[in-house]
């Protein structure tokens, strides 16, 4: 790209005696003519000459300049603001899904993360149920790493968002025969596909195996990891070694380009942990509502760069110093591909129900 300048300078007949002048003493690119301390003199390079040619070759090295206008058409362009709903997952919380552009996007992995019990599994649950309630044909797989997965409140949220589904007049799976809440939740639960596993590689495989498992033509369209810190924290990480981070994102790419299958896309969610930020650190706070001790996402800065968006999750006594801790904030705090640094407020209802706080 330098040498580009000098060619275009050259086919000027006025500056031709100059760049030969340069080009004699060694300066052949536009670097080399801005960053070489002392231009011996030369009677074809006089003082206005030289100064004229060292102020186009900073305009030809400089970074193009675009209008923050430019770059907003861009983006509306590229990722409209409502693409197709079809690709669209609900999130559960009319507020945060609007915050998202219509959802959960296909082909996107998305980080949940918060301190503890700041109901993360339950907004994940509440996403994956949704879509088993209302697409007949879907299956989700849940990766469980921690043995937590709890069957009885599965179906007590089960339960729960098929009375809002029928108070929204949103259409649900129906079954055949006459059937009770418990009845229809149930049946839906019988599309959640739970595997526990402790290593990131025995995760991998029950992925793709779901993924390739066709019955009755259902299809899988969302996976949830609930948590991922166990199967990729731990001293490879706690320490900085080069081989734990490695491990960290050949998983995260391998997770990514099954998100991005042409053939079938899935939305990602994963569950992750918050650590506490030390009081002498000078970092910024992670969170708009920062709290006493700060906390950030466990695994580093280099995990939540390797998802596509990152959702920060505080309950509401440390947002508000209440002691009703029924009420939270969820931030997109990341979003590779729209909005971030905007928020909402929720509320929850027996630890079985999230919804928007309006």
């Amino acid at each position: 790209m330098a040498r580009v300048l000098f060619s275009t300078i050259a086919a000027d007949p006025a500056l031709a005696p100059a760049v030969s002048a340069l080009d004699s003493v060694g300066i052949k690119t536009a670097v080399d003519l801005l960053f070489t301390p002392t231009i011996p003199p030369h009677p074809d390079l006089p003082h206005a000459t030289l100064t004229s040619l060292k102020s186009l070759a900073s305009v030809h090295l400089a970074a193009p300049r675009v209008s923050g206008a430019t770059l907003l058409q861009q983006h509306r362009i590229a990722f409209p603001a409502y693409e197709n709903q079809e690709d669209r997952l609900t999130t559960t919380v009319t507020e945060l899904d609007d915050l998202l552009g219509g959802g959960y996007k296909l082909g996107r992995v998305v980080e949940i993360a918060g301190a503890k019990s700041s109901f993360k599994s339950l907004l994940a649950l509440q996403g994956a149920l949704t879509e088993l309630l209302v697409h007949p044909l879907a299956n989700v797989a849940w990766i469980d790493t921690e043995g937590a997965f709890d069957s009885h409140r599965c179906l007590a949220v089960a339960k729960g968002l098929l009375a809002d589904l029928r108070a929204a007049n949103i259409s649900f799976t129906v079954a055949k025969g006459n059937m009770d809440d418990q009845e229809k939740a149930m049946k839906a639960m019988d599309r959640l596909s739970v595997s526990k596993c402790l290593e990131s590689g025995a995760a991998l495989d029950g992925i793709v195996a779901e993924l390739e498992r066709d019955v009755d033509g259902r299809r899988t369209r969302m996976v949830v990891i609930d948590s991922i810190v166990p199967l990729l924290g731990g001293d490879a990480l706690t320490n900085a070694s080069s081989i734990g981070h490695a491990h960290l994102v050949a998983f995260m790419r391998r997770l990514t380009s099954l998100a991005q299958s042409p053939t079938q896309p899935l939305v990602i969610l994963i569950v992750n942990s918050a650590t506490t930020i030390p009081p002498a650190s000078h970092a910024a706070p992670f969170s708009r509502f920062p709290t006493s001790p700060g906390f950030k996402p466990a695994l580093g800065s280099t995990f939540s760069y390797l998802t596509d968006v990152t959702l920060w999750l505080t309950r509401g006594d440390a947002v508000w110093d209440e002691t009703d801790s029924a009420k939270g904030v969820v931030e997109v705090a990341r979003n590779r591909f729209g909005e971030s640094q905007r928020w909402t407020a929720f509320t929850t209802a027996d630890g079985t129900k999230l919804r928007g706080l309006r």
